[in-house]
C-alpha cells in the first residue's frame, strides 16, 4: 500500500533491512568505502556496538552474536536534521526513517519513499561489488508508533485501552491506585507467508529528548527469509501485512482521528 492513508498516525520509526549469512561487507572493505562515498549525505558518523542476528526456531527465539560474521563496529550514518539513518555493520545493512518525539506527525514520506532509497543503495552494492540473493540470510521490516501520555490525555497505561486493541490490564480493578510506571511485553509468532516471524513489543518509556515526557511504545518487526519472492516482493508482502496490523491494533475512533 503506497497511499498515505493515516497521515496523522503517530509513527515515529520505519526500519527496513538486510541481513548476510557471512561478513558481506568484509570484502574489498567495502563498509568503510561505502561510508566514505555517503558522508555528504550522511554526514553524522557514530560507531556502536555491533547487533546481534535474531532468528525463530521450535517457538523461541534465538539470538546469536558472531563477530566474525558481524565485525566489532555497526557504523551509524546519520542527515544533519537525524530524520535519516544508515546502519552498516559487516553483515548487515539498515535503512531507518524516524521522526523524533519533539517533532509533530505527518511528515512521515511514506513506504515507498522508504524502499525506493534503500533499493537504491542495494542496487549501489550489487553493481560494485555484486549481490546475490542466495548470499541474504533473513529481510526485516519495523514499524515503530509512539504516543504522548499529555497529548493523547493518558493517565494511566490501562487508559490505552481506550484507543487500541490489545487490552493492558487494569489493576485498579484490584484495589492498586497506583499508575503503572512499567509497561514492557513483547508477543512473538511464527509468520510462515514470509517465511520468518512477527514480534509486536508493547511498552511505555521517557523520551530520549526530554525526561519528563512519557510516551507509549508499540513496535511491529517481521523477520524472514527469501524463499520463492524476490527483495522488493518480501518488502511489499511485509508492508502488507504491517499496514493491516496498524487498522487492527487501533480502535476505529482513534483512526478517524488521524485521517
Amino acid at each position: 500500500m503506497n497511499e498515505i492513508k493515516y497521515a496523522k498516525a503517530p509513527v515515529s520509526e520505519v526500519i527496513l533491512g538486510l541481513t548476510f549469512n557471512e561478513s558481506f561487507f568484509k570484502k574489498e572493505n567495502f563498509n568503510l568505502k561505502l561510508i566514505a562515498e555517503l558522508s555528504s549525505e550522511f554526514p553524522i558518523i557514530e560507531n556502536h556496538p555491533p547487533i546481534f542476528n535474531e532468528v525463530f526456531s521450535d517457538g523461541k527465539i534465538i539470538r546469536e552474536l558472531n563477530t566474525e560474521k558481524t565485525g566489532e563496529i555497526l557504523y551509524r550514518l546519520s542527515t544533519l536534521n537525524r530524520d535519516w539513518l544508515l546502519q552498516i555493520q559487516n553483515n548487515k545493512i539498515y535503512i531507518n526513517w524516524m521522526r523524533q518525539d519533539n517533532e509533530d506527525v505527518g511528515n512521515y514520506p511514506g513506504y515507498s519513499e522508504i524502499f525506493r532509497r534503500f533499493n537504491n543503495f542495494l542496487t549501489n552494492i550489487s553493481t560494485k561489488i555484486g549481490l546475490d540473493k542466495n548470499e541474504i540470510f533473513y529481510l526485516e521490516m519495523t514499524y515503530h508508533d509512539r504516543l504522548d501520555y499529555e497529548k493523547e490525555n493518558i493517565t494511566n497505561a490501562s487508559d490505552l485501552n481506550n484507543f487500541i486493541n490489545l487490552p493492558i490490564p487494569d489493576f485498579r480493578l484490584i484495589g492498586i491506585e497506583n499508575e503503572i510506571t512499567g509497561v514492557n511485553n513483547r508477543y512473538t509468532f511464527p509468520l510462515n507467508a514470509l517465511n520468518g516471524h512477527l514480534s509486536i513489543s508493547i511498552s511505555n518509556a521517557f523520551s530520549s529528548l526530554d525526561p519528563e515526557k512519557k510516551v507509549f511504545s508499540i513496535q511491529f518487526s517481521i523477520k524472514g527469509k527469501l524463499i520463492n519472492k524476490d527483495i522488493q516482493e518480501w518488502f511489499n508482502s511485509a508492508n502488507e501485512i504491517q499496514n493491516n496490523l496498524f487498522i487492527k491494533t487501533f480502535k476505529e475512533v482513534k483512526l478517524n482521528q488521524w485521517l
